[in-house]
């Protein structure tokens, strides 16, 4: 089971991702969060094995959750989800595992989530 933490400052997105990715067997969201800062710390106590996660939120953005995540727990993997194209390399420099638009089609967000539990990673 890949456990997920999805992180979007939108009800209606992390609504719609919870619903995508619950309906994988494979997959449990074991938790959302409105803000970066939420992420951290909802990160810290769920130790989910994925964050999906937005670029663009209150609190702390999306890049600063990362370097904060991959900080301290840096066998998490971090999926980073944006509308906007222009956040990738922020994203990959602050230690996404990988990136997604808001726009990809939901069998390419299952493949990345997969792909990014499946790979090698530093455990803390």
């Amino acid at each position: 089971m890949i456990r997920v933490l999805i992180s979007d400052d939108s009800p209606h997105i992390r609504d719609g991702l919870s619903s995508l990715i619950d309906a994988q067997s494979d997959f449990l969201v074991v938790g959302t969060a409105g803000d970066g800062l939420e992420a951290v710390e909802k990160a810290k106590d769920l130790r989910p094995d994925i964050v999906i996660m937005d670029a663009q939120m209150p609190k702390m953005d999306g890049i600063e959750a990362t370097k904060k995540i991959k900080g301290e727990f840096s066998a998490i993997g971090i999926l980073f989800l944006s509308t906007f194209a222009d956040y990738i390399e922020a994203g990959r420099t602050a230690g996404c595992d990988g990136h997604l638009t808001k726009d990809c089609d939901p069998k390419q967000l299952y493949a990345e989530v997969r792909r990014i539990a499946a790979s090698p990673k530093i455990s803390e």
